[in-house]
């Protein structure tokens, strides 16, 4: 008689669990806790920081379930600094976005080395010529203005 009040209670947990894992499945479940379910519009039940509406951040997840991979963000031009002045070539731009703090994602478009977010370096090839450099006699803009030793 224990037995099978054992045996029936056990089957009961196991039917509730069961159901209540296929309410989740279906989507009718709040599993991540941020107050919405797969059924109203959740993409990622997992995650709380992901649902309709969320900031969208450069982390390569649709954070706003909008269906859109970080969009809108903000981004900055960099240009090739070759002779690492921190200036660069105007010609050689590459559009990035900010990365999410702490992370090293390439998919959040971290500048590489070699990049600036300052241009106008006029002969890429020499660190002393750029921007805000000292003109000397020399025959060279060496301050990029267009100017040749003024």
């Amino acid at each position: 008689m224990e037995m099978e009040r054992w045996i029936v209670r056990g089957a009961l947990c196991i039917t509730i669990g069961a159901l209540i894992g296929f309410i989740l499945y279906l989507g009718f479940g709040d599993m991540d806790g941020d107050g919405l379910v797969a059924l109203r519009g959740d993409c990622n039940d997992v995650s709380p920081a992901i649902y309709p509406g969320a900031t969208e951040i450069c982390d390569d997840f649709d954070n706003d379930c909008d269906g859109v991979v970080d969009e809108d963000l903000p981004q900055t031009i960099y240009y090739d600094d070759t002779d690492g002045d921190g200036y660069g070539d105007d010609g050689v731009a590459i559009r990035m976005r900010p990365p999410v703090p702490a992370m090293s994602l390439e998919g959040c478009y971290r500048s590489r080395p070699g990049m600036t977010p300052i241009k106008g370096d006029c002969d890429d090839t020499n660190p002393l010529i750029h921007p805000g450099a000292i003109e000397i006699s020399n025959g060279i803009d060496d301050d990029c203005d267009g100017e040749t030793d003024e």
